[in-house]
């Protein structure tokens, strides 16, 4: 495989969103489908490492991201989660 065969199947982040918590949000679109995604996912920052972790999500739906929120909408709605946490 080639360098230009290569770069295309590197996927690219098209937006990056604020931090929420220890978790990065990004668009990135694929660079062999072409297709978008949102992914949450860890990033740490210690002295011996920092980049982004296996855990995360991706979102690939429109209708996937409208259920997420409303799941967030109820945790928020219903008070589920404390205000700030609680280690910090």
């Amino acid at each position: 495989m080639n360098v230009a065969q290569s770069e295309l199947k590197q996927e690219v982040t098209v937006r990056e969103f604020p931090r929420v918590g220890r978790y990065r949000v990004r668009l990135r679109r694929s660079g062999r489908t072409g297709r978008t995604h949102l992914e949450l996912r860890e990033y740490l920052e210690t002295s011996g490492f920092s980049g982004f972790t296996q855990r995360g999500v991706s979102v690939c739906t429109q209708r996937q991201a409208a259920e997420l929120a409303e799941t967030l909408k109820q945790v928020l709605e219903d008070e589920l989660l404390p205000v700030e946490a609680l280690d910090g």
